[in-house]
């Protein structure tokens, strides 16, 4: 299923590099809302971890309201 956009942006934040305090700074969270939407993410990709789930969201990016609303394939 889809994630919400809200988890999505913090996977593709961590993606990047960033620490997840720098994440939730940059997407104007407190460090404890990041953790607990972190947490949510990972239970919804079936993450045991946040790389698993930074790479799970890696290899097919997926987003609830995104701009291809999480049904765009590779061909």
């Amino acid at each position: 299923p889809p994630l919400p956009e809200s988890g999505a942006e913090l996977l593709a934040a961590l993606a990047e590099g960033r620490t997840l305090g720098q994440a939730a700074a940059a997407l104007g969270l407190s460090r404890r809302t990041a953790d607990r939407r972190l947490a949510a993410t990972r239970d919804a990709l079936g993450a045991r971890s946040t790389a698993e789930a930074v790479a799970r969201w890696a290899a097919e990016p997926v987003w609830s309201d995104g701009p291809s609303g999480g049904t765009e394939s590779e061909s």
